[in-house]
């Protein structure tokens, strides 16, 4: 069994996050793991003034396989943006990432999205055209810090869940392209910081309707 530490240096998370996720394979791999070149200029790496990891940037890059759940544990990451990669997510250990605001996962094929109620700081979450069915889960409404809520283009059904209105801080909210069926639940009007609603033509009518009769 090979040793680790404890913990582990910034840049021995990214060498794993590298190794786990097919790095010899991504199509712009530039500088990473090159020893004289700081990890704040690797391909998709942004760094705070004290050259901590706060960014992480690879969108559509054919990153595969499953990160590390080491990754959520840089201390200043802020962004995480994997989307249209064939990547093996987990939110396993997610509530690690204290500092974590931004989680781009749209068009990585997803099926579940269990253990992301720990991610309890983000503000924007990115999910759109995945595999994720049924109702929306019970937990993604204890994300009550949320701003940006993207579930577009997924295989969703039932009604739009009154808990939606748990979500009090949502300026952004996109489900069309879903099966959802049923009315427009009245708990969306509590949603007063609401600034763009994004629903399937059937529910747009509705609305519409709802609005007209006011």
């Amino acid at each position: 069994m090979r040793w680790e530490p404890d913990e582990l240096s910034e840049i021995q998370i990214l060498e794993k996050f590298y190794y786990y996720t097919g790095g010899p394979n991504w199509v712009n791999q530039t500088n990473w793991l090159k020893v004289d070149v700081s990890f704040c200029y690797w391909h998709g790496i942004s760094c705070t003034s004290n050259w901590q990891v706060a960014k992480i940037e690879l969108e559509n890059n054919q990153i595969s396989g499953s990160p590390h759940s080491s990754l959520f544990t840089l201390p200043s990451l802020q962004l995480l943006n994997l989307k249209d990669n064939p990547v093996k997510f987990s939110f396993e250990g997610i509530g690690a990432a204290s500092q974590l605001n931004d989680l781009k996962l749209s068009g990585t094929g997803i099926s579940s999205i269990e253990g992301i109620s720990e991610a309890s700081n983000l503000k924007s979450l990115h999910l759109t055209d995945n595999d994720l069915w049924g109702s929306i889960p019970d937990e993604l409404f204890e994300l009550t810090k949320l701003e940006q809520l993207y579930l577009d283009y997924n295989k969703f059904s039932g009604t739009l869940p009154k808990k939606l209105a748990s979500l009090v801080n949502l300026q952004e909210l996109f489900v069309f392209n879903n099966m959802f069926t049923g009315q427009i639940p009245s708990e969306v009007g509590q949603l007063t910081n609401l600034r763009m609603l994004a629903l399937s033509e059937k529910y747009l009518l509705e609305l519409c309707q709802k609005l007209w009769r006011i």
